[in-house]
């Protein structure tokens, strides 16, 4: 059902790549501040539907998809982002340069 709502909703636009950021539907509601939209205020069995969802496509496209478990650290997770972009963007900086700043470079038109 996810992929027809997203077939439909993007016309049939398919990303190079998409990050699922995976996280357990409990620990996910958890994180949640402040009010809460209508998706947010479903039960956690409903987002444990979706989050399984999610994993099936990503499962089925391994290619496509990159699954991040959302507990890591914030510069774990930009590290294995960064790691599966590489190949797909061009870096017009050596590489050693990133070692030095600890970023990625900014591609600029």
């Amino acid at each position: 059902m996810i992929e027809r709502i997203n077939d439909w909703a993007t016309e049939e636009l398919v990303p190079h790549l998409t990050v699922l950021m995976d996280l357990p539907a409990e620990e996910g509601l958890g994180r949640l501040g402040g009010s809460t939209d209508r998706m947010e205020a479903q039960s956690e069995q409903f987002h444990t539907r979706v989050r399984k969802g999610f994993r099936d496509l990503a499962e089925r496209e391994p290619d496509r998809y990159l699954v991040v478990d959302a507990r890591l650290s914030q510069e774990e997770v930009t590290r294995e982002i960064q790691r599966r972009l590489r190949p797909l963007l061009p870096d017009p900086v050596p590489q050693d340069a990133e070692a030095i700043t600890g970023m990625m470079p900014i591609i600029k038109d």
